[in-house]
């Protein structure tokens, strides 16, 4: 177990934004889409989500595990446009090693492997 203890003025310097990050939810509602466990509470959303996604998000499901995705495709931004502009950004290099260091084959949800994955 780890612990992390705080002072006063650690609190006090802490803020919280008042606004969602659209990517990163993005990617947690897209770990979430992945993962088979909590069937009681996300199984329906799950099963909704999956019949209705149009096929051009699939190399997103692809690309981010039920338990971790690339850092560089959620970027902390207040808006889709900016957080996009932050991904088209990336530095190859970058992106490519996010991507091949993930494990594979990934669960996408469907028990289909990743067509990102290098193995």
């Amino acid at each position: 177990m780890i612990r992390v203890h705080f002072t006063g003025a650690d609190f006090a310097s802490t803020s919280v934004s008042r606004h969602p990050a659209p990517l990163v939810e993005l990617k947690l509602s897209l770990m979430m889409l992945s993962r088979r466990d909590n069937d009681v509470y996300f199984g329906r959303w799950r099963r909704r989500l999956r019949r209705s996604l149009p096929a051009t998000t699939r190399p997103l499901w692809d690309l981010v595990s039920g338990y971790r995705g690339p850092p560089f495709i959620d970027p902390v931004s207040v808006t889709v446009p900016e957080g996009l502009d932050e991904v088209h950004a990336t530095p190859l290099d970058v992106g490519e090693h996010g991507v091949e260091r993930e494990q594979v084959p990934m669960d996408v949800g469907d028990g289909g492997n990743s067509h990102w994955a290098i193995v």
